[in-house]
């Protein structure tokens, strides 16, 4: 088909309109350049802290941004402000975008930390540590108003399982464990109760010249506030008397004028104070428990763990087998001359067996099994040499080929262990302070 001459000229002329050139962006390559300001919030002797800083955009040429401070957070602001919650190190990176291109400029910076005082690092361990009451004899200590001392407290258990989480964000959270022991208050007082409400914050006051003092904060309407013995006192403020990796003694003023000393062990430290739980500090006698119903030995898989033996009232030779263990790491059993032994497989009977004294260690658990540390008997005698047991070591049943027991609750008064390292048949063994 032949187009008329002037079709031909129309679409020239649409063609020829359409070449026409795409303007480009043209201009200075950008400068790139900033300054900032730190503040510090609070400011002071009061810990934990952050660092607050207000950046000024200093770039010639340019009408886009881009920010990164180092700590994953980012900015499109021309002059950001960026709170630091900790204080450390951050390369501070600052893109500017213009019409000839985008620049950009670094600067690294070093903040403050409220851990660079020695006594929020220990407390805190620059995230969150987790302290305990002591469970050693007399570590409560009360001083009249003159200072002279008036009396002495052992932790009962329900206080010693409590738990106190000191975070470096100034947070306090409070695990009484099922139970708060209450000294006046309640309907029973000096009993074990079921758990108070505390403080969820505190914050330190760092001293030039005297010790740091802990301040208790964050306290709920009908809430008291405090640290291990549940006696308020003035202004929610305990003075650090010591503190290093181990253990901590605060003291506080007591609305009467008294004073009140409590020392507590780093929880973080589990195997130091795990020790001291199992040995009282020096030595401690433990059986199996003989509670009716307490099913103080069962049997199973760690999945389920009496599926194989659901528990039951122990024999006669089980109810005075005593088991005694001493912070040099010493075990001692005693059988009384009659013991259950493993005589022949599966089956169990009351037979003559002498005591042992041995030794044996605590450390952390090995394998995949549940636990927070283990006994191992390290002096552990014959292991089924023709089934002969006369001189096996064991604890609570004699037929742990490994002699490996799983710690999976210990208080000052209650024990549970666990036989197998989980990924076979376990036996599980309650135990109950002599």
């Amino acid at each position: 088909m032949k187009f008329p001459l002037i079709v031909i000229s129309i679409l020239s002329l649409l063609v020829s309109s359409c070449k026409k050139d795409v303007p480009k962006i043209t201009g200075n390559t950008p400068s790139s350049n900033f300054s900032f300001d730190i503040v510090r919030s609070p400011g002071g002797d009061t810990l934990p802290f952050t660092n607050t800083l207000y950046f000024k955009n200093l770039s010639v040429d340019a009408f886009s941004y881009y920010w990164d401070f180092g700590d994953g957070k980012n900015s499109v602001l021309a002059s950001p402000t960026h709170l630091f919650e900790d204080g450390t190190s951050f390369l501070i990176k600052f893109t500017s975008i213009g019409k000839g291109g985008n620049t950009t400029s670094s600067k690294n910076i070093t903040l403050d930390s409220p851990c660079d005082y020695n006594a929020f690092s220990i407390l805190t361990g620059c995230s969150n540590r987790k302290w305990s009451v002591s469970p050693e004899a007399y570590d409560i200590k009360i001083f009249a108003v003159d200072g002279s001392p008036a009396d002495s407290i052992t932790a009962p258990s329900c206080m010693v399982d409590d738990q106190y989480t000191f975070t470096i964000a100034g947070t306090m959270i409070y695990d009484a464990k099922l139970k708060t022991y209450v000294q006046g208050n309640g309907p029973v007082p000096g009993s074990c109760q079921d758990p108070y409400k505390n403080a969820t914050s505190f914050i330190m006051l760092k001293s030039a010249s005297g010790n740091p003092k802990i301040i208790l904060g964050g306290i709920a309407a009908g809430t008291t506030a405090f640290l291990g013995a549940l006696y308020p006192v003035v202004d929610n403020t305990y003075e650090i008397i010591s503190i290093n990796e181990d253990d901590m003694v605060v003291q506080g003023i007591m609305t009467d004028g008294r004073k009140i000393q409590v020392k507590f062990n780093n929880a973080s430290i589990s195997i130091r104070s795990l020790r001291t739980l199992l040995t009282g500090g020096s030595r401690k006698t433990w059986k199996l428990d003989p509670t009716p119903g307490a099913n103080a030995i069962t049997a199973g898989f760690e999945t389920n763990l009496t599926v194989n033996y659901g528990g039951g009232p122990l024999a006669p030779c089980q109810l005075n087998d005593w088991y005694t263990f001493t912070v040099s790491d010493s075990i001692f059993a005693n059988f009384n001359g009659d013991a259950m032994i493993n005589d022949a497989p599966g089956s169990y009977n009351c037979g003559g067996l002498g005591n042992f004294s041995g030794t044996f260690s605590l450390g952390p658990v090995v394998g995949s099994g549940a636990g927070s540390a283990q006994i191992v008997l390290t002096t552990p005698g014959k292991q089924f040499v023709g089934m002969n047991v006369a001189d096996k070591q064991f604890i609570g049943v004699n037929d742990n080929v490994a002699n490996v027991y799983r710690i999976i609750e210990l208080t000052s008064t209650k024990m549970i262990l666990r036989v197998g390292d989980g990924s076979g048949p376990v036996q599980t063994l309650k135990f109950v302070v002599k």
